[in-house]
């Protein structure tokens, strides 16, 4: 599981301009044999929509060394991009933040706490 910034260009249907990303969570599913991707929120500011949130249980607070405040890892995983294609890591709109891979404990209990029903490109 590494951290990547993303292309909104990539996950959504956007705008012609738009030129924004967001950052997220690649890892490999072994089971589906492809990659899966999972929506990063930053908590560096107490805002009332994120807390309520987190207070549902629809994100989980995580600490990581790329970033120096803690992040919310959005409990939603996308398996596909915006035309309904797998995720291609070597993709123009993936750039990896770090070479360093997340630690197997810290991976394995993210993916304990997000795994449910896959989040497809309809949206």
């Amino acid at each position: 599981m590494r951290s990547a910034k993303i292309s909104n260009k990539y996950m959504y249907k956007t705008k012609k301009n738009d030129n924004g990303s967001h950052y997220y969570l690649v890892f490999y599913d072994r089971k589906n044999k492809r990659y899966n991707a999972v929506q990063l929120t930053h908590l560096y500011i107490k805002d009332r929509n994120r807390f309520v949130q987190v207070n549902k249980g629809l994100i989980v607070v995580e600490k990581f060394k790329e970033f120096e405040v803690p992040s919310g890892v959005k409990k939603q995983i996308y398996e596909t991009d915006v035309n309904g294609n797998n995720i291609d890591i070597k993709s123009n709109s993936i750039r990896f933040i770090s070479k360093r891979y997340l630690s197997s404990k810290q991976s394995n209990r993210i993916k304990k706490q997000i795994i449910k029903k896959p989040y497809t490109s309809e949206r």
